[in-house]
């Protein structure tokens, strides 16, 4: 399993990520407060992560200026949890998961 922590980093597109640090065994991405402006650089580059499970876009700005941002989420067969939120493909994994970051017990 891979997680990328790309938070905060002032991120204005995924192609400038060179070399780029996703790969196949890719599960989960964060780049949370960015400002990553292009939804289909972001459909176009990750969708060929097959087992990406969570991807996180919380505070860029394409999650508030993109009319359609929440079908985004729908393209990506495995993702289980898409800005914070489950998605409908969500299973225990992704229950695992928050209840890890909840310090549920």
């Amino acid at each position: 399993m891979k997680i990328l922590d790309l938070d905060d980093y002032e991120i204005t597109s995924l192609k400038s990520l060179e070399p780029s640090p996703f790969n196949d065994e890719t599960e989960e991405v964060s780049l949370w407060g960015n400002l990553i402006e292009n939804p289909a650089e972001i459909t176009t580059i990750l969708m060929k992560l097959p087992k990406l499970k969570a991807l996180w876009l919380n505070g860029n700005p394409v999650a508030k200026n993109c009319s359609n941002f929440n079908v985004i989420g729908d393209h990506f067969d495995k993702l289980e949890i898409f800005n914070s939120q489950l998605t409908c493909k969500a299973g225990e994994w992704a229950m695992i998961k928050y209840a890890k970051d909840k310090d549920v017990k």
